[in-house]
């Protein structure tokens, strides 16, 4: 499944289609965007809010996404009120989504914030730091946190 999935975001990115994703575990709403990569644990995703601006960049595991739409029916009047606002996704430096250590390594040399939720605490429903990253080690990452 999960190898299916990949080729059906890789898909997506090439096409330059606007998806929706769910990951029904954690309960959440569909996330809609655009798929900035996709690697063998990982996929980003540019982010469409519901006020339809982008949203920055999301990252989830692969593992955890149990639906996919690839024909999602806003899609067509999304990307068209996206262009006519003259809004872009970020830009990107080269991701390696072969795990959170690797990609988080490439937000500590662009210095930006970042929010970084804890999903595997139960206890702990959403959990969120945010801050700018200092430094990974690991399973570690090292987070200069703002108020």
């Amino acid at each position: 499944m999960d190898e299916d999935l990949r080729q059906a975001f890789e898909l997506a990115r090439m096409d330059g289609l606007m998806i929706g994703l769910e990951r029904e575990e954690f309960g959440d709403a569909e996330e809609l965007g655009f798929v900035a990569g996709v690697g063998t644990v990982l996929v980003a995703l540019h982010r469409v809010a519901e006020t339809i601006h982008y949203d920055g960049l999301s990252l989830f595991r692969l593992a955890d996404v149990t639906d996919l739409d690839e024909e999602h029916p806003q899609a067509g009047f999304v990307s068209n009120a996206l262009r006519l606002r003259g809004e872009a996704p970020m830009d990107l430096p080269a991701l390696d989504l072969s795990g959170w250590s690797a990609v988080l390594e490439a937000f500590v040399e662009r210095e930006e914030l970042v929010s970084i939720y804890d999903e595997s605490d139960d206890e702990v429903e959403g959990d969120c730091r945010v801050g700018r990253l200092l430094a990974v080690d690991g399973h570690v990452a090292y987070l200069l946190e703002i108020d």
